[in-house]
């Protein structure tokens, strides 16, 4: 190479580090806020290779610009695309990831970030600070269903791209959330996904098999049976240090099994290497205590409790419906049921009763104490609302009305538990019908408020210090198609839900919504019947598991990345 190209080719770099360079001092940069040092990695002798196969829930959809369920989120966010940052699994501190550092404003208001220069998309394409903008501004798009993501994404007044790996968001107004939306979103490269039909953009090629910065790719995803992604050859972030001896496997299959006992079975017999055990699958649950496969160490059964919140059983009821304006009614119905009960029967003593819809347990510091077990109280109570059974039919009425409804519910497992509540209710002359609903059209019916009442179980946000209730809980969500399900207003909560969301120091804000979460759990509008105690897990002996104080899971994760073949 002759002198003359080598002096080009400096003058080049040196030319757009000198830009950068430039545009940050024109931009008058905040300090970039100090990253902890000893982030947490897996085992650095873990072998490499082999197929990890598992079931999980089924989407829908894995399109990256609209997904919502779960089972999109356990493609997306977990093997293929990438966010801003990451969560060290020890301390659930942020931790450099797209994004080598990171700054915030004073006023909380600004946002900058320095993407990392080694980072790239699968195709070995630089991830530049276009990509991130695209990321953000393509959900106030026109023809982009992604309503919750839209509204978040709104919230800002600018998007600076001030050099190629440099970029500053500015918010229009003070919330905590703002960062926790901007470092949790994922990255998608513009190349792929720009069109400028939005309606094409949207129903793209890799809207189906989705391509992103992560260590894998979506090879293919066949509706009812299972969706297979394999190791990106060009992944950039295994030199990170919480990446140390994770994504040990060439290929991750998730396979979709409706029912909880064909797949345990898949499971013992070694067409699964692990299956979640979720809650309502308390019989499984017991099976693992004196199954031969699990006794005998071919599966491990995990416990897993750590510093996560855990999801809940609810039923949640139609203020809009005249059966349930009045707090009374629903404290009554709250009475007429015994939890306890359900808990040792239907969920194995495996699960506890919740104290509010916000915090988990673990994490509750309020005064709220939940209704007992008191048929007799209910009746009473109903009673002198005039609810009485004038007729002799067993059912309670008023007005020459019966205080009959339906519950509709997404699956068996919740038809199980909804089943105990039936007759607890019949106990005191309430006539509730069960109804089972294919997911999307209870999603649907529970969206436009068409319903008398809903049951389901709900996860909460992971981290306590993440809690936001806005979307749920304030009254500028009550229009349809937003997530106030129930119509719930009060301008007690609206007020300290807006100074909570302002208040950038996590401690203080806990104590705001504290209050938030006394004041929704007292009003019932949202039974909540069960908490989680444990996430429960069958693995198999075949696989290798993290090790971390004698525990085969981390505080912040039960550290899925770092597992491998033994």
């Amino acid at each position: 190479m002759s002198k003359a190209i080598i002096t080009s080719v400096l003058l080049l770099l040196l030319g757009s580090f000198n830009c950068n360079l430039l545009a940050a001092k024109r931009a008058k940069l905040d300090k970039p806020v100090k990253v902890i040092r000893n982030i947490s990695g897996g085992n650095t002798k873990a072998k490499r290779g082999g197929k990890l196969v598992y079931e999980h829930y089924e989407p829908s959809h894995i399109n990256p610009i609209t997904f919502r369920q779960a089972g999109a989120i356990e493609i997306l966010v977990k093997w293929v695309f990438e966010t801003l940052l990451d969560t060290d699994v020890i301390t659930g501190d942020d931790i450099p990831r797209i994004a080598r550092k990171w700054a915030i404003s004073k006023d909380g208001k600004t946002f900058t970030f320095w993407i990392d220069e080694k980072a790239k998309w699968f195709d070995g394409k630089p991830i530049t600070a276009e990509d991130v903008k695209f990321s953000f501004e393509m959900y106030t798009m026109p023809g982009v269903k992604s309503a919750f993501r839209k509204s978040q994404a709104s919230g800002f007044s600018k998007i600076e791209v001030l050099g190629k790996k440099l970029i500053r968001f500015v918010a229009k107004d003070r919330l905590f959330s703002n960062f926790e939306f901007l470092v949790s979103s994922l990255i998608l490269p513009k190349h792929l996904y720009y069109h400028k039909d939005p309606e094409k953009m949207a129903r793209n090629e890799h809207t189906k098999f989705p391509k992103g910065s992560g260590p894998y790719i979506v090879k293919s995803w066949k509706k009812g049976v299972k969706s297979v992604m394999v190791r990106n050859p060009n992944y950039w972030g295994a030199h990170l240090p919480q990446n140390v001896g994770a994504y040990n496997f060439d290929e991750i299959n998730i396979r979709y099994i409706r029912d909880p006992q064909i797949a345990f079975e898949s499971l013992k017999k070694g067409e699964l290497d692990y299956m979640p055990i979720r809650i309502g699958n308390s019989e499984l649950w017991r099976q693992t205590k004196k199954d031969k496969a699990f006794v005998g160490g071919k599966i491990k059964a995990l416990a897993i409790s750590n510093k996560l919140q855990q999801g809940y059983g609810f039923i949640g009821f139609n203020t809009q419906n005249e059966l349930f304006k009045n707090k009374k009614v629903r404290m009554a119905l709250g009475h007429a049921i015994n939890r306890q009960e359900m808990i040792k029967k239907s969920l194995d003593g495996l699960a506890r009763i919740p104290l509010g819809p916000l915090f988990s347990v673990d994490n509750f510091s309020g005064s709220f104490k939940p209704v007992k077990y008191n048929p007799e109280l209910a009746l009473k109570e109903l009673a002198k609302l005039g609810w009485t059974d004038s007729d002799g039919d067993y059912i309670l009425d008023k007005n020459g009305k019966k205080f009959a409804f339906t519950v509709i519910v997404p699956n068996a497992r919740i038809e199980k538990e909804m089943l105990y509540v039936q007759d607890y209710w019949k106990n005191i002359g309430v006539h509730a019908t069960i109804k089972i609903l294919e997911y999307s059209t209870w999603r649907q019916l529970q969206g436009e408020r068409k319903f008398d009442a809903v049951s389901n179980g709900k996860g909460r946000t992971y981290k306590a210090r993440g809690v936001d209730p806005y979307g749920e809980w304030h009254s500028d969500n009550i229009p349809k198609g937003l997530r106030n399900y129930y119509g719930y207003s009060n301008t007690e909560v609206d007020t300290l839900i807006t100074k909570a969301r302002r208040e950038l120091n996590q401690h203080e804000r806990k104590k705001l919504l504290d209050k938030v979460n006394d004041i929704i759990a007292d009003e019932y509008i949202l039974f909540q019947y069960s908490e989680s105690k444990y996430s429960l897990h069958g693995v198999s002996s075949k696989i290798g598991l993290p090790s971390y104080k004698g525990k085969n899971w981390f505080p912040y994760t039960i550290g899925m990345k770092y597992w491998y073949a033994r």
